[in-house]
């Protein structure tokens, strides 16, 4: 049962949600795992961190309703896609092979399965689905010998399975479809480097990170003037702004667009320059539903503490509203790492904001309730 950890002096209260021996996280930051009306939202519970392989982990996905606080599990399976009408898209596994997708209303808790897989998938990214639910995407393995990488398109009406685009260096490609369009946004590791066994040897090379978007109807290709030669190495951690078309991320190191100077800035693919928002420390971001506001977390301490802050695109002002603690990645976890991160991302009220801490001494979930004074503040002129 979730309790009160924290009241801040600014209004923010911190609930946890999540104790005791499994390890629990909010799933990522790229997506609001919520219902469209900010009643639900879902987190992961891992019983069996300790794998070989992501594809091998089994999670649960528990829907949490905000404030009462009941929970229930929905489903379980590979990390899960959400769509804005609040559906998890669950990729489930017969023992170690992902065999089917099923839908999971996270509110009502109904769910049915939409599409039978064949093959033995090896998904290096998590999947991301259309707004309107028609399109599955992923980045997967072809082959580490030669090194091959590709971004896989699911159809959910037809059940056609296709390859869309294909790279050596997508070890890694946060897949995310534009809430408006079926442009995904990719992430390209350039440089990277893998043995013959699949073994990494280099998750980026001197090229640097970059990214660009894929439209999954027809595989058209438009870079984003992000990464060497524009900016510095993008971190990895990116998502679309709203239906804005636009694009916010964080770089490996400061930029100056002319006027501003910082670690995040907003993207749009094709032709157009950046902009700096004037922020200097930034790692894992997320934009809201609605456009005009984001969230992060930054200023990793040595100890592990760090910050978590939301903010206005319109204004670039920030305030931190929580500030959590990491601890150290399990022996013998692949990539355990993802789990002790804040990764914080908001409710698309901006009532909310989920995150990962290690105040007890393993991953666990909580919530942060921002007052609306918080956000008005910050959009003031």
């Amino acid at each position: 049962m979730a309790r009160e950890a924290e009241r801040r002096n600014n209004g923010v209260v911190i609930y946890q949600i999540t104790d005791g021996s499994v390890v629990a996280d909010n799933i990522y930051c790229e997506a609001s795992y919520c219902t469209p009306d900010s009643r639900w939202f879902v987190y992961r519970r891992v019983p069996q961190p300790t794998v070989a392989k992501w594809k091998y982990l089994v999670s649960e996905f528990v829907a949490v309703e905000f404030g009462t606080w009941r929970e229930q599990v929905r489903g379980r399976g590979y990390f899960p896609a959400i769509s804005p009408a609040g559906a998890l898209f669950i990729p489930e596994h017969d023992g170690p092979r992902l065999s089917r997708i099923v839908r999971a209303d996270i509110a009502g808790g109904a769910s049915r399965v939409v599409m039978q897989l064949e093959g033995d998938l090896d998904p290096v990214s998590t999947f991301t689905v259309s707004s309107d639910e028609r399109l599955l995407c992923f980045g997967r393995v072809i082959s580490f010998s030669p090194q091959l990488f590709g971004i896989e398109r699911l159809d959910l009406v037809s059940g056609h399975t296709e390859t869309l685009f294909v790279s050596p260096s997508l070890c890694n490609s946060h897949t995310q479809f534009d809430p408006a369009s079926h442009e995904l946004l990719v992430q390209d590791n350039r440089g990277c480097r893998f043995k013959a066994d699949g073994t990494v040897e280099s998750y980026l090379g001197s090229e640097g990170c970059t990214l660009f978007a894929l439209n999954a109807d027809d595989g058209r290709v438009t870079p984003l003037r992000v990464g060497p030669p524009f900016t510095p190495s993008a971190t990895g951690h990116e998502q679309w702004i709203g239906r804005t078309g636009e694009v916010l991320l964080s770089l490996g190191g400061l930029w100056s667009d002319g006027k501003c100077k910082g670690r995040l800035i907003v993207a749009r693919p094709g032709l157009h320059e950046p902009r700096a928002l004037g922020i200097e420390h930034a790692s894992h971001v997320h934009a809201a539903t609605d456009g005009r506001h984001f969230c992060f977390d930054a200023n990793y301490a040595p100890d592990g503490a760090f910050d978590v802050l939301v903010g206005s695109l319109a204004t670039t002002r920030t305030v931190v509203v929580a500030q959590g603690r990491f601890g150290p990645v399990p022996e013998g976890a692949p990539r355990f790492e993802q789990l002790i991160h804040g990764h914080p991302y908001l409710s698309p009220d901006n009532r909310w904001a989920i995150f990962n801490c290690w105040r007890t001494g393993r991953p666990q979930v909580y919530a942060a309730s921002i007052p609306p004074e918080i956000f008005a503040a910050l959009d003031r002129p």
